[in-house]
């Protein structure tokens, strides 16, 4: 089983067994010192890590985006977790055609993590998604790349289909970074990174320097360029 860094200073060394530069490391120890003063740790009341919630609302802007750009029938797929009816019904008023999570194919939540079922039920899922009439697919994952059976799912997803997209939604620079590399251990490549790394003009520059990858703010109104923004994610169809 692979070990992912749990702390910087794992981190900053796994980074140099992999062959980044001094400087890719030392940006992400900026990143890390800026978390540290904006993410000192918020969770929902249930106990939920707050970037779960940010994951659910990037997941709307994606729907949006795929309905601005003609797409009058997206399915949506809460696959992972605990699904909640409150986050489903976002996804209707938004334009969801349907909405489905795993307790509509016979289980609860997708915990505890490792459960043997498990790919059966991601199986049953996508297959029946998949077989609907529908323009796009949308599937919200997981809080981080690591919970809630969220490798299993991905290497399901990967199994049926390999042209998808993946769009991340992270705290920080340094958390889209560990994720990235995750994804990587399973074959897997973000598309596109958005989230409260994406909140300012320096913290986008920071998280696109130092992953590789475009990273977008979904959460603007529309006063500040939302609008192509959303066009931007419609285009990684």
């Amino acid at each position: 089983m692979h070990r992912f860094p749990q702390t910087n200073l794992q981190l900053y060394r796994h980074l140099a067994e992999l062959g980044y530069a001094a400087a890719d490391i030392a940006s992400a120890g900026r990143a890390y010192e800026l978390a540290l003063e904006l993410f000192p740790g918020t969770y929902r009341g249930s106990g939920k890590p707050f970037l779960a919630h940010l994951v659910g609302t990037a997941g709307i802007a994606v729907l949006r985006a795929l309905r601005m750009k003609g797409h009058t029938s997206v399915v949506a797929l809460k696959a992972t977790g605990t699904p909640a009816v409150a986050e489903l019904s976002r996804y209707q008023d938004f334009g969801a055609a349907q909405v489905f999570h795993c307790v509509d194919f016979g289980f609860p939540t997708t915990y505890p993590v490792g459960r043997k079922e498990i790919s059966d039920l991601v199986f049953n899922e996508l297959d029946f998604c998949f077989s609907l009439p529908a323009g796009a697919v949308l599937i919200e994952c997981a809080g981080d790349p690591v919970s809630a059976n969220a490798p299993e799912f991905l290497t399901c997803l990967k199994a049926r289909r390999s042209d998808f997209k993946i769009i991340l939604a992270a705290a920080d620079a340094l958390g889209a970074m560990g994720a990235k590399q995750a994804l990587a251990e399973i074959g897997l490549v973000i598309s596109l990174i958005t989230g409260p790394c994406t909140d300012t003009p320096i913290l986008r520059e920071w998280t696109e320097g130092l992953c590789g990858i475009p990273a977008i703010n979904l959460f603007r109104s529309s006063d500040d360029g939302t609008q192509s923004h959303l066009s931007g994610v419609a285009a990684l169809e």
